[in-house]
């Protein structure tokens, strides 16, 4: 059995005892911290965490923040024309 059918089997195998064992999702996005040794998402979503996007998730929402930030699929980056007109409002 090739590795493919075997995350296959277990992603069925998960989908059919959730609603029963694990129905928010935390059981398995605290296991996924644990493999990917990502503790807090504020760290990686410093914007998300400000508006409160962390405060009503369920473990599936936060496990999809959880698989961006370990594959780094996300960066964030000054970007000069609005640091620009930033200043301008400000001042």
């Amino acid at each position: 059995m090739n590795m493919l059918n075997t995350a296959e089997e277990c992603r069925r195998f998960y989908k059919q005892v959730s609603p029963q064992y694990d129905p928010d999702g935390f059981r398995l996005y605290f296991a996924a911290q644990k493999v990917t040794g990502i503790r807090w998402l504020w760290e990686a979503f410093p914007y998300e965490d400000a508006c409160g996007c962390f405060e009503d998730a369920d473990g599936g929402q936060l496990l999809k923040y959880l698989t961006a930030a370990y594959f780094e699929a996300i960066s964030w980056e000054i970007v000069p024309y609005v640091l620009k007109c930033i200043n301008d409002v400000m001042h």
